[in-house]
């Protein structure tokens, strides 16, 4: 093995005259294999092990390493049923081969169990494969449906964050030929080719392509922690150069205007849950999840504030219904836990909340005595909007509004970051919509360039 000390990486020498290991080509082939995934790392510690004379071959410090790995990953397999010390692999003289011994319980019945291998090596290669899966023919679109299974199950992930990870993978990657390329084989011009196959004449905007560089980043990631890759090359493709659909969304944002026209007509109608579940929404920055999940016990009336720390979220069951479920913490983790101020309108709107359910635990319940429904909350909002007059725009661009009222009102990014529980500012500057392109005041203009 060689390695080249300017872009460190090491190349893979087969056997040759002066190596004092011979190899059967079935060998070579896994080898080459093994060497492809190794990490810088491991292939920098291989290199050592040669140089050092620990092990005097540079095909033999790579046999050694892969057998290794190889039995640990099928001993862990076959710990709990085996006997400590018991042989799994042994050579057959009569048969000049070596065979396995596999636990019955392990034995599947439409999968030939592996008997008889020419190498040792190639014995525990079957053993491994058998055991422990066959990654070398795994193709993204494999791992895609091992990943959003696993997403399923996992509850800090939404049932309808699964399901646009779903709807972005059928719009942009079912049935596309670099799907059923194995997954060990693409590489980093192959990932750029696909991603611009979809940038090029801007069919996409910058937030499609974000959106489909997210599934190949999260099934990377996934494939790294499952041992499957040692690292994520998608992570290295840049798409800076890439040239993306422009799309102005700096007005798809509630105005204070609209905000005005929303609430004079709430507050001419007969009260509900969900219309001063709406105007509260426009005195907080606070997600749709948090709001459904506030308590009376989180506001702190005599301190004017208020703790949001929790959400509830959507999700469906074993049977496909939807339900609710509240988690101790919100989207952001840690960073998201915060303590916002209450303005007068807000301490109104409490006091308006706590005479409609005067015994309820949260602090917006249906007449049932249920949380409200984010669906239901977005349905009002909508026919509410279009009974004043003003364009629909869902809960989540109330949160626009927040952020970027709060800029306007001259709060500086870190303030504005810690009231939305965001946990970097690129999301927050993400959020100031309007804020951005608002003109800066004659004087300041004058004081700069004047």
């Amino acid at each position: 093995m060689s390695l080249d000390k300017k872009s460190g990486s090491a190349s893979l020498c087969l056997p040759n005259d002066n190596d004092k290991l011979a190899l059967h080509k079935k060998d070579k082939k896994i080898l080459e294999e093994a060497f492809r995934k190794l990490s810088d790392e491991e292939k920098y510690d291989l290199l050592e092990k040669v140089d050092n004379g620990t092990i005097t071959s540079k095909d033999a410090a790579l046999y050694d390493m892969t057998l290794q790995k190889m039995k640990k990953d099928v001993m862990e397999k076959l710990k709990p049923y085996i006997r400590k010390g018991s042989k799994v692999v042994y050579y057959l003289p009569s048969k000049k081969q070596y065979k396995a011994r596999i636990p019955k319980a392990l034995i599947e019945e439409d999968k030939p169990v592996p008997q008889y291998a020419v190498t040792e090596l190639l014995m525990w290669h079957k053993l491994y494969v058998y055991l422990c899966g066959d990654n070398e023919s795994l193709t993204l679109e494999d791992l895609f449906y091992r990943w959003i299974e696993e997403r399923k199950n996992d509850p800090d992930i939404t049932t309808r964050t699964c399901e646009r990870n779903i709807n972005t993978w059928n719009k942009y990657y079912k049935d596309k030929p670099i799907t059923r390329v194995p997954f060990h084989k693409l590489t980093a011009k192959k990932i750029y080719d696909f991603y611009k196959s979809y940038t090029g004449g801007r069919l996409i905007s910058r937030s499609e392509l974000g959106n489909l560089k997210g599934i190949f980043n999260m099934i990377y990631d996934y494939a790294v922690v499952n041992d499957i890759v040692s690292s994520n090359i998608a992570k290295t493709v840049s798409t800076r150069n890439l040239k993306c659909k422009i799309v102005n969304n700096k007005d798809k944002v509630y105005t204070p205007e609209e905000r005005k026209m929303l609430f004079d007509y709430l507050e001419s109608i007969p009260q509900n849950v969900y219309t001063l579940g709406i105007r509260l929404m426009f005195c907080l920055d606070v997600r749709i999840g948090e709001l459904k999940a506030l308590r009376w016990s989180d506001y702190n009336e005599e301190k004017g504030q208020i703790y949001i720390h929790n959400q509830i979220v959507d999700r469906k069951d074993k049977d496909g219904n939807w339900c609710h479920l509240e988690l101790d913490y919100t989207k952001s983790g840690e960073d998201g836990d915060r303590k916002l101020p209450i303005s007068r309108k807000a301490k109104e709107i409490l006091e308006e909340l706590k005479t409609l359910n005067p015994n309820s635990e949260f602090i917006l319940v249906n007449k049932s005595g249920t949380t409200i429904k984010s669906n239901k909350f977005n349905d009002y909002l909508k026919k509410y909007c279009e009974a004043c007059g003003i364009r629909y725009l869902s809960s989540h661009k109330i949160r626009f509004y927040a952020v970027t009222e709060q800029a306007r009102a001259g709060m500086d990014l870190l303030t504005i970051q810690q009231n939305s529980g965001h946990r970097c500012k690129t999301t927050t500057l993400h959020y100031m919509r309007l804020a951005q392109f608002d003109p800066v005041a004659d004087e300041k203009w004058e004081s700069v360039f004047g």
